[in-house]
């Protein structure tokens, strides 16, 4: 959605914190994509790092 309204530039890595209600508990480093290329192999997202990421995962 960010790339999409030109609110993140496309040919630098982003840092994304994602997580739920109780809080935020994983940190990517991606190459962004807009929604029409997110699954094109050379021009679609790419996770280039994982930062952090729970280890026990809990599914609500």
């Amino acid at each position: 959605m960010a790339a999409d309204a030109g609110a993140i530039p496309l040919n630098r890595e982003v840092v994304t914190i994602a997580g739920s209600d109780r809080g935020a508990d994983t940190v990517l480093i991606v190459r962004p994509s807009t929604s029409g290329r997110f699954f094109d192999k050379k021009k679609g997202l790419e996770i280039r790092e994982i930062v952090a990421m729970p280890r026990k995962k809990i599914f609500y």
